[in-house]
């Protein structure tokens, strides 16, 4: 019988320390058939020499003109038409697969047709190959996720801004890895956002509980480099471009279980796909209040923040729209004037505190709350300069 053929998309730059050993434990899988696209993205190093040391009729080597900076977007894309597998595997230049990866992650996915792709639990090791104490599930168990998630599951914590899919872990139908999935631009949130969108679209997800990578953390990863540098603000614009993803879905049941706690969700029928924008974007500025990420992310939050005002904005503007929102959810523009988050640090705020936020009228503001929405808006205002300067001088630079 012929076995299923598989890409892995294998972008390296700069990576001459561990590029050798990760080809090497590419090519030494148990499961053989497929194909190792090796792309050169400019490297100044030796990295070019080694992947070209390995003789193997299974490698397509590729060189970029120039190297576009950190993440993979784009060169994916580009290369997309390229890859002749039935499953797509994105790989890092860095990281090392057991020998029996492929073939436990394409033997499940033969035998399970309604999987839309797999990941599995990976060991995390340091720059020198030292395997850490915990595995990855044991690590982000902190986060809520647990190996005997679905996707709905998943998304929810995608939702609330946590990564629980290790991105050298998974193995794609290709079918259904639309063009449109693959942000260009983003250099945090590719893989994120990849998720999102592939479950949105209905893929269903499986998680294979053997570990089957050796996920390496250096610090010249991108997100070692981000929180060196304190950078995080500068990929908020990732932040509100990948929230947008969310506004796609249009199943009820993906809808209640990331606004399962919205106090619309139950207001509505499945049908009812008009309300479905609003309840996302008002649970987004609902579903943080008080926790460790709005204190630990301010540059995030505010970003979250912006672009579910934006939202609920542009929905309000529409007079039918408005009308709708009124009527079924007694909320318009007097309601969404009044919104606030609650920031009092020293109050525990039960769930349902969290969730709803506390409309109040004009005349039901104290000084200290008029002067709380003041500066915020005006932080708001200063934060979308700021940002709109940036990429005018980013512009100007190119």
């Amino acid at each position: 019988m012929k076995k299923t053929f598989i890409t892995i998309f294998l972008p390296y730059y700069n990576d001459e320390k561990f590029l050798a050993i990760t080809i090497s434990s590419i090519l030494n899988q148990t499961y053989e058939r497929f194909e190792l696209i090796l792309f050169n993205h400019a490297s100044t190093d030796s990295s070019r020499e080694i992947a070209h040391s390995f003789k193997d009729s299974r490698i397509k080597h590729y060189d970029a003109e120039e190297n576009l900076g950190a993440g993979s977007g784009l060169n994916s894309y580009n290369l997309l038409n390229q890859m002749h597998g039935e499953y797509i595997k994105f790989f890092c230049a860095d990281d090392v697969m057991e020998p029996d990866c492929l073939e436990v992650m394409v033997d499940y996915l033969e035998k399970h047709k309604e999987i839309g792709f797999v990941f599995s639990d990976t060991y995390i090791i340091d720059e020198n190959g030292h395997r850490k104490k915990q595995l990855w599930s044991e690590e982000k168990s902190e986060i809520g996720f647990s190996l005997d998630m679905n996707e709905k599951e998943i998304l929810k914590l995608l939702f609330m801004r946590h990564s629980p899919i290790p991105f050298p872990a998974v193995l794609i139908r290709k079918s259904l890895l639309k063009p449109e999935f693959l942000d260009k631009s983003f250099i945090h949130l590719f893989d994120v956002n990849l998720w999102a969108n592939l479950i949105i679209a209905g893929a269903k997800v499986k998680v294979i509980p053997k570990p089957l990578i050796l996920y390496r953390r250096n610090k010249n990863q991108i997100t070692s480099v981000f929180r060196d540098l304190g950078s995080v603000q500068a990929t908020g614009f990732e932040v509100i471009s990948a929230q947008n993803t969310y506004y796609k879905i249009k199943d009820y049941e993906l809808l209640k279980a990331i606004c399962n706690e919205s106090p619309f969700i139950n207001k509505i029928t499945p049908n009812e796909v008009w309300a479905f924008e609003f309840i996302i974007a008002h649970y987004m500025l609902s579903s943080i209040l008080g926790t460790k990420f709005a204190e630990r992310f301010a540059s995030y939050w505010n970003s979250i923040q912006n672009n579910a005002y934006l939202k609920i904005h542009d929905l309000l503007e529409d007079d039918l729209m408005r009308a709708k929102l009124k009527n079924r959810f007694d909320f318009g523009i007097k309601e969404f004037r009044a919104l606030y988050t609650i920031t009092d640090k020293n109050k525990k705020y039960t769930n349902k505190e969290k969730i709803f936020h506390l409309y109040k009228g004009p005349k039901e503001l104290n000084f200290i709350d008029l002067s709380f929405l003041m500066i915020r808006q005006l932080y708001n205002l200063l934060t979308l300069r700021t940002l709109k300067d940036f990429i005018k001088n980013a512009k100007n630079q190119t």
